[in-house]
């Protein structure tokens, strides 16, 4: 490979990297889940290592 393709080819590497870590971000973004999944104030929280809503078989 001469010196130009090696340079394309990391500046294309990088620009893919950082079109990823940008869409990442957005898709991991913790501000969300307090305005999209917010429980409801009426509703008892069900607490998961609580046993007392498991299915006695």
């Amino acid at each position: 490979m001469n010196l130009a393709t090696l340079i394309g080819l990391v500046i294309l590497l990088l620009a893919i990297a950082l079109i990823l870590v940008y869409f990442l971000r957005q898709a991991f973004d913790s501000s969300d889940t307090s305005r999209i999944d917010e429980m409801p104030e009426d509703d008892p929280y069900l607490n998961d290592r609580d046993q007392a809503h498991d299915r006695h078989l």
